[in-house]
Formats: structure tokens, sequence, C-alpha cells
């Protein structure tokens, strides 16, 4: 990650206030993790999709059974889904309610699509 350690300036009618480096740094890493299970949270939501709508098809109609390994990746991300929605639930400071909408989302057939646009949503909020 590269560090950018510029002055923040923060103008209060009319004063000018220098906020401390460290700031810009935590709201980048903050925002570094955000994008990271963002992009996950579509990587799983597609793994869920390829396991429900052509992995099972495939086995079921055309005899050619490659629900394991699918199953088996969708599963790993989706372990890994959990724990990064743990921690941007803490740096984000999600309720715990939104948390578990997060959770059932991952379940959902094209849930990751909602949550795609609420996660845009919340970092364009964070950038401005």
């Amino acid at each position: 990650m590269e560090a950018k350690l510029q002055r923040t300036s923060l103008s209060v009618t009319g004063n000018t206030y220098t906020i401390c480096p460290a700031i810009t740094l935590i709201s980048e890493y903050q925002m570094n993790t955000l994008k990271t299970f963002r992009a996950l949270s579509l990587i799983e939501g597609l793994s869920l999709v390829t396991l429900l709508f052509v992995a099972l098809p495939l086995r079921n109609y055309l005899d050619i059974n490659i629900v394991w390994p699918v199953g088996m990746t969708h599963g790993l991300l989706w372990l890994a889904y959990v724990v990064m929605s743990l921690v941007v639930s803490h740096r984000q400071k999600w309720s715990v309610l939104f948390w578990l909408l997060v959770l059932l989302v991952s379940v959902l057939p094209f849930g990751f699509l909602w949550l795609d646009t609420r996660l845009k949503r919340e970092m364009s909020l964070s950038t401005t």
C-alpha cells in the first residue's frame, strides 16, 4: 500500500485547521478494505450463480459433474466473505442488522448485485 502523507485542510467558518496526516492514511486503508470486500463479494456471488445455474444443470441434464470443484471453490470464497464482512463491518461501523443482511444476501442468487450498488454508494460517500 502506498502511503500518502499529505496534510489535509478543513475549513470551518473561515478558519483553516490542519488534520493529522494519519487520518488520511486511515481513510485510505478503510477504502482499500471496502474495495477488497466489494471485489470479493462480486466473485463470491458469481461463484454461487455458477454453482446453481451452470454446475448443477450440467450434472443433472448432461452427466457432466463439475459440482465438487465449483462447490469447493464457492465454499472457500464464502468463508473468506464471512471473515471479510466481519472486518469491514467493524471498520465501517455497520450495525449488526446490516451485517446480518450482508450475510443473508450472500446466500441469495443475484443478491450480490444489490450489495454491490450499496457498497459503491458507501465508497462514494467515503471519498466526499
